[in-house]
Parts: structure tokens; C-alpha cells; sequence
């Protein structure tokens, strides 16, 4: 049964698709970018679905953060899932982006690192550095994951979820 994406996610397609864009014309190479800050608008929208986007990262892995990425807020953690479905589901090799979700995950893996907060500069509103890597495809990678402890990895060798499977019920939708 497919669960309810996040609602955010939407907002950030554009940009997670300019980013993602810069890192697969460089692969292994970081893209950065600055995440803005949500505006009042923005603010305003989050929290009519009862979505606070200042508020912290609780990431909804059973494991909670331990090994997984710190996205800092809310907001930030919706970009970065934005991030992870354009690039698995939509994203085509060359740069291209597709019409329609793609049946199977795209092969190749994306890093993502979160920066520091970033202040007001000119008309460049204040955000949160964020990076992206198009990272290595194969049989190594491969590997080195599945040498990975059940409780830092999403599913185990068998295809159970392990220790960083999202718990829907620990979402804020």
C-alpha cells in the first residue's frame, strides 16, 4: 500500500531539479545551493496543514537521526526528500526529467549534506546552505551498503524494512 507523499514536496521541485541538474553535469563534484528561508506566504501554508516548517527535523525513521542526515527543520527536510524523489522516480539520464514517475528507482545515489544557516545578503533572502553529489553507480556501492548494520540502513540483504524505514505513523500528514 502506497503511503501519502509528503506535502511539502511539491513546493521544491523546481529547485530540487536545478540543483540536481548542476550535480549530474559534474558527478562526484558537490552542487550547492542556499534553501531560502519559508517567507510569511510559505509560513502561512505549511502551518493550514498543521506543519510547523521551523520546527526541528524529527525524521520519521524508527531509528530517528542516529546515522541519518540532520536537515536542521522542517522545511529543510522536505526539500531533501523533494531532492531524493525527483532524482529516483522522475530524473533521467543527461539531465532529462520525465512526464511520468518511472516504474523501477533510478540506479545511482545521491549524497546530500546540509550546511550552515546562511544570513540576509542584499535581495538574496536568508536560508540554509545545501549540498548535492551524484555519487558512484555499481556493484561497490552496492556492496558497501549492504556491509552497513541493519539499523543504519532502510531495508536489510532480505527485503525487511530495517532500522531507518520511515514510520508513517511519525509523520506530521
Amino acid at each position: 500500500m502506497p503511503f501519502e507523499p509528503d506535502p511539502l514536496r511539491d513546493h521544491f521541485i523546481q529547485g530540487a531539479r536545478s540543483l540536481l541538474n548542476r550535480a549530474y553535469a559534474s558527478p562526484g563534484t558537490w552542487a550547492r545551493t542556499r534553501l531560502a528561508d519559508p517567507d510569511g506566504s510559505a509560513e502561512s501554508w505549511c502551518r493550514s496543514m498543521g506543519i510547523n516548517p521551523w520546527g526541528p527535523d524529527n525524521v520519521s525513521a524508527q531509528g530517528g537521526r542516529s546515522g541519518g542526515l540532520n536537515a536542521r527543520t522542517r522545511w529543510m527536510r522536505a526539500f531533501v526528500r523533494c531532492l531524493y524523489e525527483q532524482h529516483l522516480w522522475w530524473s533521467e539520464p543527461g539531465g532529462q526529467w520525465r512526464d511520468f514517475r518511472r516504474t523501477a528507482k533510478r540506479d545511482g545515489a545521491i549524497r546530500i549534506e546540509v550546511g550552515r544557516a546562511l544570513p540576509t545578503r542584499g535581495i538574496i533572502p536568508g536560508g540554509r546552505e545545501v549540498s548535492v553529489m551524484l555519487a558512484a553507480a555499481g556493484a561497490a556501492p552496492l556492496r558497501a551498503v549492504q556491509r552497513k548494520p541493519d539499523d543504519g540502513r532502510i531495508f536489510a540483504n532480505s527485503g525487511a524494512p530495517a532500522g531507518r524505514w520511515s514510520d508513517p505513523d511519525r509523520r506530521d500528514w
